[in-house]
C-alpha cells in the first residue's frame, strides 16, 4: 500500500511517516516501479506501536530501543535479562494501563543497568 493509505489507516500525516522513516523507526519501504513507497501491514502495526509508546511518554530514542528489543536485535554485549525486564515492564504498562512517570523510570532503568 502507498503512503497515503498508511496515513489514512494510522491517522498520521505523510510527513510524520517520512519523519519516522528518517529516524529509522520504520524499516525501509519498498518501491513500486513508479518509485512510490510501498508499505506492509507490519508498517501499520509498527506505526501504531510508536504512537502508543509516545502516548505513554516514551521518547523517540526509547522507542527505538524498544523496537530493537521487540525485534530481538540486541547489540553485542547486552544481556538478555535487560530485554526480558524491559519487555515485562512495557507489557505490564500497556496491558493494564498502569502507567505513570515513576513506573517509566523503573522500566527505563531495567535496560540501563
Amino acid at each position: 500500500m502507498q503512503i497515503g493509505e498508511v496515513a489514512d489507516r494510522t491517522a498520521l500525516t505523510v510527513d510524520a511517516i517520512r519523519f519516522y522513516e528518517k529516524r529509522n523507526l520504520l524499516p525501509k519501504a519498498g518501491r513500486s516501479t513508479g518509485r512510490f513507497r510501498l508499505y506492509t501491514e507490519d508498517t501499520i502495526e509498527r506505526l501504531r506501536f510508536i504512537r502508543q509508546m509516545q502516548g505513554l511518554g516514551f521518547s523517540l530514542r526509547e522507542i527505538r530501543e524498544l523496537i530493537d528489543l521487540r525485534s530481538g536485535c540486541l547489540r553485542s554485549g547486552q544481556r538478555v535479562a535487560k530485554r526480558q525486564n524491559w519487555g515485562m515492564c512495557v507489557q505490564s504498562c500497556t496491558s493494564y494501563g498502569n502507567w505513570n512517570r515513576s513506573y517509566k523510570q523503573i522500566c527505563t532503568s531495567a535496560i540501563a543497568n
